[in-house]
């Protein structure tokens, strides 16, 4: 699959986690979002209907059976946060792509560099670093998504490029706030 492909599909199902799931990037206690794990297995649910069902999608996924764990180039041990393949095959014919998401600009977590090196070392055909880009609410308002990613592999960019244009993700955050208005009306209604 070409990289256009696996793009499209990914633009939508992050779509549909911004717009579906946007409970995660509000602040529940303090003031910060979800873990990049739990956002990661929620994009990783809603990417598997957008991939046919001969792909496997899986999170921080250590194949079974082996015991080494997946190394980058400077040795430090790297699960892919998302990865599409098949289970039962190696090389490029059956890794068809693996993601790092990053919701903040703070440490930890994968990066690009560990992207390239993993995309290298395991034989993926696409590589993706998602940087949301998740920013702290102020006062009121609602937290800010500007998402943005870079491709390696085929196709690679030589920067981040935003995900969507602009009017198209403030219809998704728009969509994403009035979703979440609803349930929160759920929410406080008692019980009785």
């Amino acid at each position: 699959m070409k990289r256009d492909g696996v793009e499209s599909r990914v633009r939508i199902a992050l779509r549909n986690l911004i717009v579906d799931e946007y409970s995660l990037f509000v602040p529940h206690h303090g003031k910060r979002p979800v873990s990049e794990l739990t956002a990661s297995a929620h994009l990783a649910r809603l990417l598997v209907p957008q991939f046919s069902r001969s792909w496997d999608v899986d999170c921080e996924y250590n194949r079974a059976g082996l015991d080494e764990i997946k190394r980058d180039s400077a040795g430090a041990g790297r699960r892919p946060d998302v990865i599409v393949h098949r289970r039962t095959g190696e090389g490029s014919r059956h890794n068809l792509l693996i993601l790092e998401l990053k919701i903040t600009s703070g440490r930890g977590g994968g990066s690009e560099e560990s992207v390239q090196d993993l995309l290298t070392k395991l034989g993926y055909r696409h590589g993706l670093f998602l940087h949301l880009n998740w920013q702290e609410p102020k006062a009121e308002q609602e937290p800010l998504l500007n998402p943005e990613w870079r491709w390696f592999g085929e196709s690679a960019d030589s920067s981040r490029q935003p995900v969507y244009q602009h009017g198209t993700l403030a219809a998704i955050l728009a969509e994403a706030r009035l979703n979440w208005a609803e349930r929160r009306r759920f929410l406080d209604v008692p019980n009785g």
